[in-house]
């Protein structure tokens, strides 16, 4: 069963898909101009499975706050380092479409994460430090920390519903 409650991360309310299970949490970060709806048939297939998972709206999509004005992913990070501040315990894995990736990634290169593995699905994020919407510490994210397994998935044409 999928519960649908609304909560706040890093200063943004926002909606928050929810199904209940065992084993490290899913988080799921939907793409640009999208919803957590995007990933309904992903939590209905986690719920068939028993594993925890989660999918937000992202601040300034979906039900959830507008952003503030100014730089957008300072914004984008601080929420996602928010929720996975609140699923620290049980060392959570991320799941990110197109922007929603690159959240992702990002999040999984700060040096303190608890994050264990990260997917990111679409083919927009490059694990170059040279990709000008990812600034990163260093030219291998996955290795930067040595703890944060990322694998990059590409679809050929086939993203989550509403991917962009």
């Amino acid at each position: 069963m999928i519960i649908e409650k609304w909560a706040n991360y890093g200063g943004f309310e926002t909606r928050e898909l929810i199904v209940d299970g065992v084993g490290s949490p899913v988080i799921l970060l939907h793409g640009f101009a999208d919803s957590a709806e995007t990933w309904l048939a992903v939590l209905a297939g986690l719920a068939e499975q028993g594993r925890a998972a989660h999918a937000y709206d992202l601040p300034g999509f979906g039900s959830a706050d507008a952003l503030d004005p100014g730089p957008v992913l300072v914004q984008l990070d601080r929420f996602v380092s928010a929720v996975v501040a609140t699923h620290r315990a049980g060392g959570p894995v991320l799941i990110g479409n197109s922007l929603g990736a690159i959240l992702a990634l990002r999040a999984a290169c700060e040096p303190d994460t608890s994050i264990k593995k990260t997917k990111l699905l679409g083919g927009t994020c490059s694990m170059s430090s040279d990709f000008p919407l990812i600034p990163m510490r260093n030219s291998r994210c996955s290795g930067a920390h040595g703890h944060v397994a990322t694998s990059v998935v590409t679809l050929n044409g086939t993203a989550p519903r509403g991917s962009g």
